[in-house]
């Protein structure tokens, strides 16, 4: 993976701690795309928003994500997708949505 920060590392590994502490006091890592590539082929790309909303994550991380990085919510990703497509295919709590 391409800038894989540790915000975003933690969400891979679901620790909601540490990814909100990340959030709130790095929140650059918020705005930072991660990439997979395949040759010169883009796999897919992400920001942390929308790693978080493909995991159920809880309220608390998304707002921090929100304040770190508001024009999240409009990012689409390699697909078109918007952070709300996973958090609504993915069950995310009410809150959240």
């Amino acid at each position: 993976d391409i800038n894989p920060t540790k915000l975003y590392s933690s969400i891979c590994d679901n620790n909601w701690e540490l990814a909100t502490e990340r959030a709130s006091r790095f929140p650059q890592e918020a705005r930072t795309w991660v990439v997979r590539k395949k040759e010169s082929t883009v796999l897919w790309r992400f920001l942390p928003l929308h790693s978080a909303c493909a995991r159920s994550p809880p309220a608390e991380l998304i707002h921090t994500l929100l304040k770190a990085c508001p024009e999240a919510v409009r990012c689409t990703d390699d697909k078109g997708m918007l952070p709300l497509h996973y958090a609504c295919g993915n069950s995310a709590s009410e809150e959240v949505l």
